[in-house]
């Protein structure tokens, strides 16, 4: 089944098995489940990909739906792109975002270990909306781990 396949693709990822991107950008193409595609997407994420950091922009600012943005959101995150920053930054500030792309664009930001974002993620994540903050954690986790 295609949960079969993102679990496996996970588990490549977390193996650094580089060779299975390609694969993993596929499925993450050919799959109609939004649930799935959110692991496939992360996979790319976790294996470093730089070479689907493109790919990932385009599915943030136009993918299907807010699963898929998010999860996006959380691959560039994991590909720790300082270049991304500024992107994710406009995407976690963005008003009329959705707020699961919100709060995964915070913690994308989160993952990515430059120095330089660190006082502008602190305003965004010091924003007075409380429910904010913790829908960004509670969101997050929700999306890496929903069955």
């Amino acid at each position: 089944t295609q949960w079969h396949q993102a679990y496996a693709a996970t588990a490549l990822a977390m193996l650094g098995d580089r060779p299975a991107s390609l694969t993993i950008r596929d499925r993450l193409f050919e799959c109609r489940d939004p649930d799935v595609r959110q692991h496939f997407a992360v996979a790319l994420g976790l294996l470093g990909d730089e070479s689907a950091a493109e790919m990932l922009e385009k599915v943030l600012e136009r993918g299907r739906n807010t699963e898929d943005r998010g999860a996006a959101a959380m691959a560039l995150g994991l590909l720790r792109l300082p270049s991304k920053v500024p992107l994710l930054i406009d995407h976690a500030r963005a008003k009329n975002e959705h707020l699961t792309v919100r709060a995964c664009s915070i913690s994308a930001l989160a993952q990515i270990a430059d120095p330089l974002p660190v006082p502008r993620l602190a305003r965004i994540v010091g924003d007075d909306d409380y429910t904010l903050r913790i829908e960004a954690i509670d969101r997050a986790w929700a999306l890496l781990y929903r069955r």
